[in-house]
């Protein structure tokens, strides 16, 4: 794989590569939020879930693995040991990956309702299903 310089990668394409390490790791509901009208810690935030502390440590992995090969090692990484919410910080963008329970306990979404978002699924139908229902 070709290494990317953190400069030349655009914050939209660093969500959009860790939304696809999580997603090849099993994880649900991936959100992003753009919080650069709302936030002066971060500009974005990356929420999904997986159903098993262990898979929670796996997609961790896996996004913190395709952030350092894109050339964006994060800052830090929180969680890691017990696997119910892992928070991984790259400065301008935060992941957070959960558990079931934890995600609707802490409620990311709904804290910040008025951030733009976008929905990542492994299935290419989804978003247009999701579209026809708010309809």
């Amino acid at each position: 794989m070709v290494k990317r310089k953190t400069a030349s990668l655009s914050l939209q394409q660093k969500i959009k590569d860790c939304a696809a390490a999580a997603l090849d790791k099993k994880a649900e509901k991936v959100v992003s939020l753009d919080l650069r009208k709302f936030s002066g810690f971060a500009e974005a935030f990356l929420i999904c879930n997986g159903t098993h502390p262990k898979q929670n440590q796996a997609i961790a992995h896996s996004v913190y693995d395709r952030l350092c090969e894109l050339g964006a090692k994060p800052i830090g990484i929180e969680g890691e040991e017990t696997g119910a919410w892992v928070l991984i910080d790259t400065g301008d963008l935060v992941i957070h990956v959960f558990d079931e329970q934890t995600r609707s306990y802490y409620d990311l979404e709904r804290l910040w309702a008025d951030a733009p978002r976008r929905v990542y699924s492994d299935e290419p139908a989804a978003p247009k299903a999701r579209a026809a229902q708010r309809g």
